[in-house]
């Protein structure tokens, strides 16, 4: 059984809920957090609060990322949109572990957390190993190609990144670079499923106004499958543990007394893409959907902060939803599993 490890970005006071003998089972167990506000990183663990980073206000901290096996996270200060310095940390030490020369640009982390890919401000895709050997500068890109480095795969042996609207995927040496996604699509991100065989993503047809949805294909950019078909878009495609189907984000117009407006709520797809369901139906938006164990948890938005607001839980099937914070102003959470 997997404990939860819940990762914020926030705003406002935690409230972790407890459970009693007889709900126990409906509120997942929470490990540790650590979680930044706009200028500070800290971590709870074992009843305790750290304060591992203050920034300052020039800079901002952004994730922070988990390892596979939830026993690292990586942030890193951004000032004008740019990497400033990466830090890693363990939810055991009092201290984060600053990483310099590493580059300036978005970031991902290889998944033993040994090497980070970015792109930089000179569109430069350039994967670093922290231990301070040599980088590999794998694609110089053409400003108008707007990439963004992507997932790296399970085994860490392919990274995804999204260039010109498609996504590719090129080892870490710079080898074998291929095109995963057909020109008459813009696509973007990627996740790939607990196997390593099919990445999900987020596209709309290119030469289209039409907002994007749901789309699957092979790790070699075969099958390509459409998972959805939603008027107003769907996005941000997450895979269950186990690989049989896909949490996303999709938003749904309504008529407000005449005054159209989108609701984003929480569905889940299966891979073959012939059951959807709905599991959330609120007023408030949903910003953010993650998926561990048993459980898929997401951000609520406060109708009073927009773009912020509460971690919820809520099991595949639309039972037991809990929320788990109150007041937080979260604008991003992560989710890790710990093995006990």
């Amino acid at each position: 059984m997997y404990r939860m490890m819940l990762l914020f970005i926030i705003a406002g006071i935690l409230i972790v809920p407890t459970a009693t003998a007889q709900d126990a089972e409906a509120i997942p167990p929470i490990a540790a957090m650590a979680w930044t506000t706009d200028v500070n990183v800290y971590l709870i663990a074992g009843g305790g609060v750290q304060t591992l980073f203050s920034q300052g206000s020039i800079a901002l901290p952004s994730g922070p990322v988990w390892s596979q096996d939830g026993q690292q996270f990586a942030v890193a200060i951004f000032e004008n949109h740019d990497i400033k310095r990466l830090f890693t940390g363990t939810p055991d030490q009092n201290e984060l572990a600053p990483h310099t020369n590493i580059g300036w640009g978005s970031f991902t982390m290889s998944p033993d957390f040994e090497r980070i890919a970015y792109v930089s401000n000179g569109d430069m895709f350039t994967v670093v190993p922290l231990d301070g050997s040599e980088r590999a500068e794998l694609i110089q890109f053409e400003p108008t190609d707007a990439a963004t480095p992507g997932n790296w795969s399970p085994d860490g042996t392919w990274i995804l990144y999204t260039a010109a609207g498609q996504i590719h995927r090129i080892h870490p040496d710079g080898t074998q670079d291929e095109t995963l996604t057909p020109p008459t699509l813009v696509a973007g991100g990627g996740a790939w499923s607990p196997d390593g065989q099919w990445i999900a993503f987020a596209a709309s047809i290119r030469q289209r106004e039409d907002p994007a949805d749901i789309f699957m294909v092979r790790a070699d950019g075969t099958e390509l499958q459409r998972l959805t078909d939603y008027r107003e878009g769907a996005e941000a495609p997450v895979w269950s543990p186990d690989g049989s189907a896909i949490a996303f984000l999709a938003n749904i117009r309504l008529d407000n007394e005449s005054n159209l407006i989108n609701q984003r709520d929480v569905f889940t797809v299966t891979r073959d893409g012939k059951h959807i369901t709905r599991l959330t139906n609120t007023p408030a938006n949903e910003l953010a959907v993650q998926w561990s164990d048993g459980w898929i948890a997401f951000l609520r938005e406060d109708v009073q902060f927009p773009n912020s607001g509460d971690v919820f839980v809520i099991r595949p099937d639309g039972g037991s939803e809990t929320q788990m914070t109150t007041d937080l102003k979260a604008n991003w959470f992560a989710i890790a599993p710990v093995i006990p």
